[in-house]
């Protein structure tokens, strides 16, 4: 193993220029103007104090830019993991409060070495069993979530009056009116220089106007108070056992969801700029951030969408210009900490109105709405889950409905009745069903796809009983066997009593365009007997043409489809002057 595959950084900076580092300079200070807002607001979904926010904008981004996989990704805070922080850590710790805080660092803690420990035993492909639609779904909940929270800061009220009044009390007596105007002219403002002037960071533009507005017309409104100045101070996680048994559910779901934002995200960017994704090392990457960032009092972090699209739209070359990120925002930290004393809470919880607004991937949940039947329960189970489930427990009923319906799948293959293409010189066989095709009413021809095995035989079984039902002459069956993946000792078996249970009706089974794995395992795993060895073919032509000689003749006189080519009048004469014989 490498020097390179340990430290990553060693591999991608022997290749920087003083092009490239300049580059990387511009990124960086594009990146920091995004993540000053957004540290802020998604600090306060969390719970936390808003410097928390920026805090894990420094450390975070910097790890995970020198252990990851991705050059344009950058990690830090989000808004779906500061909720599910929020969920998971509420309970048991009042919001804001010191234990609270620490509480959360040791979620950080403990997430990275839940992720690391995946990555030391390549447990990567575990995402591979979360769909899609399940993060679209966990994804939209979270974003009602967090516009349901923000709610009493826009409108500048306590969470007790606003649960106890009524809609007429709460326009009259509760609501102040000058927060709501501050948190929707805040919302108003980013929402036109996105859409007007898309490149210019329309979040920190709104708030500085918004605090502009509130400072001139000297509104007795909350603000979000000055931020501690100076380096992020150091912190240590709670290590007790019982604590982590608490957690314990949190810290995986988190762990798992962290893991799957920033791969899905890195991947994105990745289809851009052409780079090869690892995983694993990206996995590496998110574990080191979280368990670092939890010395520095940072909270769990992931990959940011927003952040990295710019990142890459503004020229990055590198991972260096999430560090220059990094550094940059120490600077601001140190010198311009004051700089949110003078920032209405309304206007933040307007700025998170808008942050929850574009989580919602309306394309992605139209094609789920109007998928099949599964990916709408999928969808649906999710996002209910999430609406009324702690959130860490939400991903785990999206993941195992996904996983139920992949189960289903997975033990009802694919059995697709065939018929011979007519006119066809080489017999090519098809979907009856789909083409139009006429069928022999004595010769069932069927193509498996899929696996094999003990749960899936009775599926198997019972399809092929269907068809043999809607053509009670039926007296063989072929089965055209190149379309199975997979096969083990059980359903070799199965296999075997299905072809002894039709023989003994008198229905005759042959197998064809066994693949070699799967015809080792039917030679290997069970001991054939002369019969099954003899009914068993290369090809499909071979086996129609064994088969056919065995029809009941009498049967085919009387048959006006002529799906066979032995089905010519001089074949079939033969036949039935034969039988007489």
């Amino acid at each position: 193993m490498s020097l390179t595959t340990w430290f990553p950084f060693l591999r991608w900076g022997s290749t920087l220029t003083r092009a490239s580092v300049r580059a990387d300079v511009v990124a960086a200070l594009t990146g920091t103007v995004l993540v000053l807002p957004q540290g802020v607001a998604y600090a306060l979904i969390a719970g936390l104090p808003p410097e928390y926010g920026l805090y894990s904008a420094i450390a975070i981004p910097i790890v995970a830019g020198l252990f990851g996989s991705s050059f344009h990704m950058v990690s830090g805070p989000t808004a779906a993991l500061s909720i599910v922080v929020m969920s998971a850590v509420s309970p048991q710790a009042e919001v804001g409060t010191e234990h609270y805080v620490a509480l959360v660092i040791t979620l950080s803690f403990w997430v990275g070495i839940v992720q690391l420990t995946m990555a030391s035993l390549k447990f990567g492909f575990i995402v591979n069993f979360v769909s899609h639609t399940v993060i679209v779904a966990f994804t939209a909940g979270a974003a009602v979530l967090i516009a349901a929270s923000q709610v009493k800061y826009l409108l500048g009220v306590q969470g007790d009056d606003l649960a106890d009044s009524s809609w007429l009390a709460l326009l009259k007596d509760v609501v102040d009116w000058p927060s709501a105007l501050i948190g929707v002219f805040t919302l108003l403002s980013a929402l036109g220089i996105k859409r007007f002037f898309p490149r210019l960071p329309h979040l920190l533009i709104a708030l500085l106007l918004a605090s502009f507005i509130a400072w001139w017309a000297k509104l007795e409104i909350p603000m979000v108070g000055e931020i501690p100045a100076g380096l992020p101070p150091l912190s240590t996680p709670l290590f007790s056992l019982s604590l982590l048994e608490e957690m314990f559910p949190s810290v995986i779901s988190i762990a798992l969801l962290g893991f799957l934002e920033a791969l899905a995200i890195s991947r994105a960017i990745a289809l851009r700029s052409g780079q090869a994704i690892d995983g694993e090392q990206e996995l590496v990457g998110q574990g080191l951030s979280n368990v670092v960032g939890s010395f520095f009092s940072c909270y769990p972090g992931s990959g940011s969408f927003t952040r990295s699209g710019a990142n890459y739209d503004a020229g990055a070359t590198s991972p260096l210009a999430m560090i220059f990120s990094g550094l940059l925002l120490i600077l601001v930290l140190i010198f311009f900490s004051s700089v949110t004393v003078f920032l209405p809470l309304a206007a933040m919880a307007g700025s998170i109105l808008l942050i929850a607004w574009n989580l919602l991937e309306f394309k992605q949940i139209q094609h789920a709405v109007a998928g099949s039947w599964e990916e709408k329960a999928v969808f649906s189970a999710t996002f209910i889950s999430t609406l009324l489930l702690k959130l860490e427990y939400a991903i785990y009923v999206g993941i195992a409905v996904s996983l139920l319906f992949s189960l289903r799948r997975f033990c009802q293959p694919r059995v697709v009745i065939l018929a011979p293409s007519p006119g066809h010189r080489r017999r090519k066989l098809l979907n009856y069903r789909s083409y139009g095709l006429a069928q022999c009413p004595q010769l069932l021809i069927c193509r498996i796809d899929g696996a094999i095995f003990f749960g899936s035989v009775n599926h198997i079984r019972k399809t092929l009983e269907d068809a043999i039902q809607g053509a009670p002459q039926t007296s063989h069956i072929i089965v055209v066997c190149k379309g199975i993946s997979f096969i083990d000792r059980e359903g070799a078996l199965a296999i075997q009593r299905l072809c002894d249970d039709f023989s003994a009706r008198g229905i005759e089974v042959a197998l064809c365009s066994l693949k070699g794995k799967t015809r080792s395992t039917l030679a290997n795993e069970i001991e054939l007997d002369v019969k099954m060895v003899d009914s068993m073919f290369e090809y499909p032509n071979q086996a129609i043409a064994s088969s056919f000689k065995k029809l009941n003749p009498e049967v085919c006189e009387k048959c006006t489809h002529k799906v066979f080519d032995e089905c010519s009048p001089t074949d079939q004469q033969a036949l039935i002057h034969i039988a007489k014989l």
